[in-house]
């Protein structure tokens, strides 16, 4: 059966559970982040499970002006549809899914940052990401630029939190000098006050030892010790230099 508008697309995405709906007790809303033409954002804490409750970014289609519901369901599903091809970036937000509100029928996307780039206080709730966060995230690209491949793909998405929260991350890659080891290890520390600031980080790019088959001009060393270089003059945000 054909589909004749963005609500029953929907629809079918929710009873196919290829977007999943989450009930919107379980959202508890926070400070407003901005509005613009597209909707209004929101921080809010969402109860996961019992034992995780993430802070997440909140979109609302409601109270927008020269809204219409027709108009309202085919902004929400372009956007779902632009989440869905891009959500396995580690550049872009992660999409979580969908909730109601409890007096009518607006949806709002659930999104956030990409789980395994975030540090794990943000998973607990009543915290809020600050400079600091950013050195966590940075020493997740650093082990990701020594191994040639993203974070914590082997779990899914949804359970990333919980493990990083209990203290799980990537293992060092054989042949990854001590110094680099120690340096991203410092950087995604659980405990905030124990993470170097960038400026150290950058220092100690620049005097890591190198093993003797290792050519100091690969590529990827060179951009790690740039990568630290550009965040320490611009600083980062989720692990990203700001240029």
């Amino acid at each position: 059966m054909a589909i004749n508008s963005a609500e029953e697309w929907l629809e079918k995405a929710i009873n196919t559970n290829h977007i999943t709906l989450f009930d919107h007790q379980n959202l508890k809303l926070c400070e407003s982040l901005g509005e613009g033409s597209s909707g209004q954002v929101r921080r809010a804490e969402w109860n996961h499970n019992l034992a995780l409750t993430l802070n997440v970014a909140v979109k609302s289609l409601k109270g927008l002006q020269n809204s219409t519901a027709d108009k309202d369901y085919r902004e929400m599903v372009k956007e779902l549809q632009l989440l869905q091809d891009t959500t396995m970036s580690p550049n872009v937000v992660q999409f979580y899914g969908v909730t109601k509100e409890p007096d009518g029928m607006n949806s709002m996307s659930v999104v956030r940052g990409h789980p395994p780039y975030i540090e794990p206080l943000c998973f607990k709730g009543n915290y809020w990401p600050d400079a600091r966060s950013d050195i966590y995230s940075l020493g997740v690209v650093l082990w990701e630029l020594s191994s040639g491949r993203p974070p914590m793909t082997h779990i899914s998405p949804s359970a990333i939190g919980y493990n990083v929260v209990m203290g799980m991350r990537e293992s060092p890659i054989t042949g990854t000098p001590d110094g680099y080891v120690q340096l991203y290890t410092e950087c995604w520390d659980g405990k905030p006050e124990n993470r170097p600031n960038i400026d150290s980080v950058y220092k100690r790019l620049k005097f890591i030892g190198w093993p003797e088959e290792q050519d100091v001009y690969d590529e990827g060393w060179i951009f790690a010790s740039l990568l630290a270089k550009s965040s320490a003059k611009y600083g980062v945000q989720n692990g990203i230099p700001i240029l």
